[in-house]
């Protein structure tokens, strides 16, 4: 495709495109979900440039942004519900701002946006290790640093650490540490106009998880202030920011409930 991009279809019907955050990619999407989703809609998920068969990285939020349009446009899949998940909602954020026609509805799950508006002593302690890890011993060494600590729980532990953590997961999250490290050159998404949120027309769900990372918390509260009253709001019980290791099923609920809203069943 055009946009050499690594991506894959599943279903048909509405399309639902699926943007990933840092390190983990769209190839770890949960397999309930995308199998669950793909029984009404036409699911889209693809790897942000510079992620596994997606090209060189680049650390320009905008590149990013216009490759969604272009992907959109090559799949003939606009409008679509486009949810954006960790970074990914910086991406689909700037999406519905600057492109409105491509976007049907907005789902933002733990956004990783404006986050240095909300930096805890736990963020700035694993950014400087990760920084230092990938100087002197390589991205991937950084990556794991950076992985461990957003998956981690607000009650204690990280998923990254539990046996039942899939292996593939680990080795995926490392492999895409250049990736990983040109998302965090590229900033937190200051350049999507904080006053021009309030502006989004389309339905607007924001959600996250009840026991991400504190500054996920805070980014989310934050965010809240700044989007369209017609926002929707909810935690996920039970689930850290690994959502689909720890609640598999519950990407699709958050997605279809958005494009119910979308419309105008619920």
């Amino acid at each position: 495709m055009s946009t050499d991009l690594r991506y894959r279809v599943a279903g048909e019907g509405p399309p639902v495109l699926l943007i990933h955050g840092g390190a983990a990619d769209g190839d770890l999407w949960s397999a309930v979900d995308i199998d669950g989703l793909a029984r009404d809609y036409r699911v889209i998920a693809y790897n942000r440039r510079g992620y596994s068969g997606s090209g060189e990285p680049d650390s320009d939020w905008v590149r990013h942004r216009e490759d969604a349009v272009a992907l959109l446009a090559e799949l003939g899949a606009a409008p679509a519900t486009v949810m954006g998940f960790s970074a990914g909602g910086i991406v689909a954020l700037d999406l519905a701002v600057h492109h409105p026609e491509l976007v049907s509805a907005l789902v933002l799950i733990d956004p990783a946006v404006y986050v240095r508006r909300h930096v805890t002593p736990g963020l700035a302690k694993m950014f400087l290790s990760a920084q230092l890890a990938r100087r002197f011993r390589g991205a991937e060494s950084g990556a794991e640093i950076f992985g461990r600590y957003v998956t981690s729980y607000s009650s204690g532990g990280s998923a990254w650490d539990r046996e039942d953590f899939p292996e593939q997961r680990r080795d995926v999250m490392r492999a895409n540490g250049r990736a990983l490290f040109a998302d965090l050159a590229s900033g937190d998404g200051r350049h999507v106009p904080r006053d021009r949120l309030r502006a989004i027309s389309c339905p607007v769900t924001l959600a996250v998880t009840e026991l991400s990372p504190s500054f996920l918390q805070k980014a989310a509260r934050g965010l809240r202030e700044v989007l369209p009253d017609h926002h929707r709001f909810e935690v996920i019980p039970g689930a850290g920011h690994a959502l689909s290791f720890d609640q598999p099923g519950e990407l699709e609920r958050v997605i279809r409930e958005a494009s119910a809203v979308q419309v105008g069943l619920t």
